[in-house]
């Protein structure tokens, strides 16, 4: 049954206000990169904008339901995000950003995981604190 011209627009116009709402973003830091590589997180996707010494400019968008995980590399001062897509089973690897960055980018991508996985409709969840449930959803768990 197809849907009705204006509940399909009204759907449209939903989804694209949402997918400007954005959760979270970060840029790697200056000056390790010149030109600093530029993450992006909302509430289906991850846009990674990798930038390089000529100007370049390379786009991934990841849909959260191809994310497979996400890794940290720390060094003394800074993080590497890594993360892994399903399919194609290859891994993006964004070096740079500061730890704190870092770490709230993994607890907002597993708060999503985990949510997605538990057929939570992220479409539904009031925009305000919504990051902040994810950070604390994908926060590991500590005895302490």
């Amino acid at each position: 049954m197809a849907e009705e011209p204006n509940e399909a627009e009204a759907k449209l116009q939903g989804l694209i206000e949402k997918s400007h709402q954005v959760l979270f973003e970060a840029k790697a830091m200056f000056p390790f990169q010149l030109f600093p590589d530029h993450i992006v997180i909302d509430r289906n996707k991850v846009t990674v904008e990798k930038r390089d010494f000529l100007r370049r400019e390379d786009v991934h968008t990841i849909l959260a339901d191809n994310i497979d995980h996400i890794d940290l590399d720390f060094t003394l001062f800074l993080a590497t995000i890594k993360l892994a897509q399903k399919i194609p089973s290859t891994e993006l690897v964004v070096p740079f950003f500061r730890k704190a960055d870092a770490v709230r980018i993994k607890q907002i991508i597993t708060g999503l995981l985990i949510a997605k996985s538990q057929h939570v409709n992220l479409e539904e969840v009031a925009a305000e604190g919504l990051a902040d449930k994810l950070v604390e959803i994908g926060r590991p768990f500590s005895s302490k």
